[in-house]
Order: C-alpha cells, then sequence, then structure tokens
C-alpha cells in the first residue's frame, strides 16, 4: 500500500511546463517508446493546450458534443496507454517528471 503523503506530493510535483516540453521531444524518440506512449504524450499536450484555453480565454466556448468526442478519446488514449509494458510506461514516467542532468 502506497503513504498518502508521498502519494500526493508525487501527484503534486509533477510541473506541467516540462512534462510537455519532454512530450513534444518525443517524436524525436520514436524508436525507445512504443506508439500508445507517443499517442499519449501527443494526447497530453493538446489537452493541456485546451485546458489553457478554457482557464484563461474568456471569450472560448465549448461544443458539448466535442467534448464528450474528446473525453471518449482521451480515455481510449489511457486504456492503450494501460497496456504498453510497464518498462515503457516507468521509462515515460520517468523522462516527464525528472529533468535531465549532464
Amino acid at each position: 500500500m502506497r503513504s498518502e503523503p508521498a502519494w500526493k506530493q508525487t501527484y503534486r510535483a509533477l510541473d506541467h511546463g516540462h512534462a510537455k516540453g519532454q512530450c513534444l521531444r518525443l517524436p524525436g524518440l520514436k524508436k525507445k517508446f512504443p506508439p500508445a506512449i507517443r499517442n499519449f504524450s501527443e494526447m497530453f499536450v493538446e489537452m493541456q493546450n485546451e485546458r489553457h484555453l478554457a482557464d484563461y480565454d474568456p471569450t472560448v466556448v465549448f461544443n458539448r458534443a466535442e467534448i464528450l468526442q474528446r473525453i471518449e478519446e482521451t480515455e481510449n488514449i489511457i486504456r492503450q496507454f494501460e497496456k504498453v509494458d510497464r518498462k515503457d510506461r516507468r521509462a515515460f514516467a520517468i523522462l516527464v517528471l525528472l529533468k535531465f542532468r549532464k
């Protein structure tokens, strides 16, 4: 069983800007990650962009049908991601969570 305080800290520690930057790098790492992870990273960037529109653009309007479609697409991509071998998911998590140091 995981420690609740440690899980909360991990959950809150994600730097979305860094994660997005790493996801944008992913196409250059095609040989290192399976398609389901690349699809997940693309969706992460798209959803973050849409969230920023929703949060910061008071003129943006979202259509209910489009939102439901995006939810369905996102859930499908998450299901595909969850089927990927654990070692690849772990490598992706490390890529988006930790800053690379030389």
